[in-house]
């Protein structure tokens, strides 16, 4: 019965796994089973191997024991040749006896693989990282959204990689919207704000705001469709560590570099405070998160201009009414490129 069942499989096995069948039925069998009982052809050369195998099942157990180490290292070997990956298409058909061939294919930035019967698009796992770095590290050249591991707890979320060097978004804020305004409490909570929202313009708050550990900061802003970027070394457990608790972090990146971030930008010539959290005297005029504010006054008194994410204040004329403006340039009272407010999309990344 045993050998009319292989015989049965023969065309679809390899010798290995059939030698590998043969033994295990046969050792699951007498282990099982007496002698006796055993259904055999009746002929002396049969019984006589039986026979033996029975009297040595330790023996048996460890033939079957090595076989399947062989065999799996077999496995292992194949799929490793099989990982070799060129770039051009191979000169043979995808047949049984080219299947794990694989290929990159240029037109359509995708991995074939032959399944023997037909190259078909493989299915790649992306590796689960801490950060988009490591990613860019792994290979990830293509900018876009990734699955990260968070270091508290090992948690997966989302959030947009860019592998310009592998910068992991912690956040984004819409100018316009009055989400992300300094006294928003999203600044110094630990919830999220639409963490779907990864590629468009709407305003985020990720998981990584709180998680994230860092030793570099990317900030960019885009107005009329182009973003300029800045980078600054600041050591943090997190952007929160740096913010929530309200105290004034001081940056000396100089008023030149912020007015980078803007064509066209405006500041005051005085007090020129820097850094994060950033406020004047005066809590009813101008204040960043990250970013700069100055004065018409050599003081830091009464703000009226200011550059940087997470802000608010109105220009010194009042006007109560004036454009929302929570990311971007803000300046009146004789600043020294007129009075502008240039909302902007700012992205706050880190690596």
């Amino acid at each position: 019965m045993i050998i009319r069942e292989l015989n049965q499989q023969k065309s679809e096995a390899t010798p290995t796994m059939l030698l590998l069948k043969l033994l295990t039925h046969i050792y699951l069998l007498l282990s099982s089973t007496p002698l006796a009982s055993l259904q055999l052809p009746d002929d002396g050369h049969s019984s006589c191997l039986v026979t033996q195998l029975y009297h040595s099942m330790a023996q048996l157990s460890a033939e079957v024991e090595e076989i399947k180490q062989e065999l799996q290292k077999f496995q292992t070997e194949t799929v490793q040749t099989a990982g070799y990956i060129s770039l051009q298409p191979p000169n043979k058909p995808c047949t049984v006896d080219t299947t794990g061939l694989v290929y990159m294919d240029t037109n359509y930035d995708q991995i074939m693989v032959c399944n023997g019967y037909h190259w078909k698009a493989a299915e790649l796992q992306v590796p689960i990282a801490e950060s988009c770095q490591q990613l860019y590290k792994f290979g990830y050249s293509k900018s876009g959204v990734y699955s990260l591991r968070e270091t508290l707890n090992g948690t997966l979320y989302k959030t947009y990689c860019d592998m310009n060097g592998g910068w992991t978004l912690l956040m984004k804020i819409n100018g316009n919207d009055t989400k992300l305004g300094f006294d928003d409490p999203l600044w110094t909570n630990k919830e999220t704000l639409n963490s779907d929202a990864l590629e468009d313009d709407e305003s985020t708050k990720l998981v990584s705001y709180w998680t994230f550990l860092f030793t570099e900061l990317r900030l960019g802003m885009k107005d009329k469709e182009i973003t300029r970027w800045i980078t600054l070394a600041y050591n943090s457990s997190s952007l929160y560590d740096l913010i929530a608790d309200e105290e004034y972090r001081e940056l000396m990146l100089g008023r030149d570099v912020w007015k980078s971030l803007i064509s066209n930008s405006s500041l005051q010539i005085h007090c020129n405070k820097e850094g994060f959290n950033v406020e004047g005297k005066d809590s009813e005029h101008h204040a960043v998160r990250i970013g700069i504010i100055a004065n018409e006054n050599n003081d830091c008194n009464s703000t009226d201009s200011r550059l940087g994410f997470g802000g608010m204040g109105i220009a010194c004329v009042g006007d109560e009414n004036a454009p929302v403006n929570t990311c971007g340039n803000s300046a009146g009272c004789e600043a020294d490129n007129g009075d502008v407010n240039i909302p902007v999309i700012g992205y706050i990344m880190a690596r």
